[in-house]
C-alpha cells in the first residue's frame, strides 16, 4: 500500500546554501517526507 500524503494547499518554502544535506537532515532528523523540490532559477 502507497503512503498516503495530506493535499496541503500550500508549502513552506525553505532557501538553503546546500539543498542535499538540508533535505537529508528534515528526512533523516526530523522525519519529514519528501513530495517536491522546487527548481532554482536556473532550472535545476
Amino acid at each position: 500500500m502507497a503512503e498516503e500524503i495530506y493535499p496541503m494547499p500550500s508549502f513552506p518554502t525553505l532557501m538553503v546554501s546546500d539543498l542535499e544535506a538540508s533535505a537529508n537532515f528534515y528526512q533523516d532528523v526530523l522525519g519529514f517526507k519528501h513530495s517536491f523540490t522546487m527548481p532554482d532559477r536556473f532550472g535545476r
